[in-house]
């Protein structure tokens, strides 16, 4: 049986996570006109949290022009939602969520008065929580944020859609991470420290590590800049410090804490 060490940095980091209980807003339902598919007439969008229970939602709908195009039923606090412009039309980005703010994190057209999903965030390596998400230049840029990554513990990425053949694609499989969480100064604010290794740690010339290139010795200090990934299995990441360079697998260490002050497991 394999045995995961957790530090007690990362238990004490784990069980503020799982206390986050969201207090869910007064509204049962709220109505929203905009323009979604371009045509220059407003469609009315409305939200709807139904069956509340023991602090719990158990449906959450959205409506178009009053009839239900999605619909979600699960232990719910609340959701979240953004329309996105992209060209004429506007996108909507919806969250529905409960305990430590889990949920769906999905994107959807209107489009032949259907509401049709373009994009699942789930798709992405790694990928739990959104925070932030915007439009510029007919692209869509989000900051996405892990629950736990190999090496570098809680870590937040931007990725860019572009919408091609119905369906918003990722530009690259490379994303640059923006920061990760070191938890010695309880920060919640993700940055981009140059932390010890607390492992001796193989690193490859190639974003695939198929090429081993050196190994990198305990308490070298390395920061993270990119990560790799094109499934949502395993991922590498870009390294730097001290001399060194190179990608370093997910698969090598799974999910043991390499960096010293970052989280490890969620």
């Amino acid at each position: 049986m394999k045995i995961i060490k957790i530090t007690a940095a990362i238990l004490a980091t784990s069980m503020a996570l799982l206390s986050m209980r969201p207090i869910p807003a007064k509204a049962a339902s709220k109505t929203v006109s905009i323009d979604m598919n371009g045509d220059g007439i407003k469609e009315r969008i409305t939200f709807k949290k139904s069956q509340y229970d023991n602090n719990y939602y158990h449906l959450f709908t959205v409506s178009v022009n009053g009839s239900r195009k999605f619909s979600s039923k699960d232990w719910l606090y609340d959701y979240n939602y953004k329309f996105i412009k992209l060209g004429k039309k506007h996108l909507l980005y919806i969250n529905p969520y409960s305990d430590n703010y889990d949920g769906p994190r999905l994107i959807y057209e209107y489009r032949g008065n259907k509401l049709k999903k373009v994009y699942d965030f789930d798709s992405l390596y790694g990928c739990r929580w959104i925070n932030s998400i915007n439009s510029k230049n007919n692209k869509i840029k989000a900051m996405i944020q892990d629950s736990g990554a190999p090496l570098i513990g809680y870590s937040s990425c931007y990725v860019t859609l572009s919408y091609r053949n119905g369906r918003l694609k990722p530009d690259s499989s490379t994303l640059q991470v923006a920061g990760y969480q070191d938890t010695n100064i309880d920060s919640t604010q993700m940055k981009r420290y140059s932390l010890p290794v607390t492992k001796s740690i193989r690193i490859y010339s190639d974003k695939k590590c198929t090429k081993y290139k050196q190994t990198v010795p305990k308490d070298t200090r390395l920061r993270v800049t990119k990560r790799y990934s094109t499934n949502i299995k395993s991922a590498s990441f870009y390294v730097t410090g001290n001399g060194y360079s190179g990608w370093y697998s997910s698969k090598d260490w799974d999910y043991d804490v390499m960096l010293d002050g970052c989280t490890g497991v969620a």
